[in-house]
């Protein structure tokens, strides 16, 4: 009993540990600094360093990451939570947290996020199964760069 409790605490603080440590890379990814190229960047850097994360886990903690940044001026934080999460679906297909994904798309309103979710979303096997509507619907946007990323 008391070693399960030491083990359900010991979870608790690396899951909090491992969701601030991804928050505080999204936060660099959005990064704006004055460095004298970009591949010197806080962002360039953020986003190799984001592009390296291998751990399965994470793709739930990036999920409950966007669900709870739902504001617009918590766009930056959505938009690098997507751009991780595509690059760990990569690695590891799942087509639920795919569907989440897609499902993304009737939420965001800003053309850029959109734009870059579906860049992301054409770069992940989707199974024959998978509701594409949201993607199909953005065909026919009024926007070039939605529709554009939708083809």
């Amino acid at each position: 009993m008391k070693e399960s409790f030491v083990s359900s605490l010991y979870k608790m603080i690396f899951m909090k540990r491992r969701k601030k440590y991804l928050l505080e890379l999204i936060n660099r990814m959005s990064f704006r600094d004055n460095a004298k190229s970009s591949d010197e960047s806080v962002s360039f850097k953020a986003y190799r360093e984001a592009e390296t994360l291998k751990n399965r886990d994470n793709i739930q903690m990036l999920i409950e990451i966007v669900n709870f940044h739902k504001s617009f001026d918590e766009l930056n934080v959505r938009k690098g939570a997507y751009f991780i999460l595509s690059k760990l679906l990569k690695k590891h297909p799942d087509s639920d947290s795919l569907q989440f994904l897609i499902n993304q798309l009737y939420k965001e309103s800003d053309k850029y996020a959109i734009s870059s979710l579906l860049d992301f979303i054409s770069d992940l096997e989707k199974s024959v199964v998978m509701d594409i509507e949201p993607i199909i619907q953005l065909t026919r946007n009024d926007n070039w760069q939605i529709r554009h990323s939708a083809i």
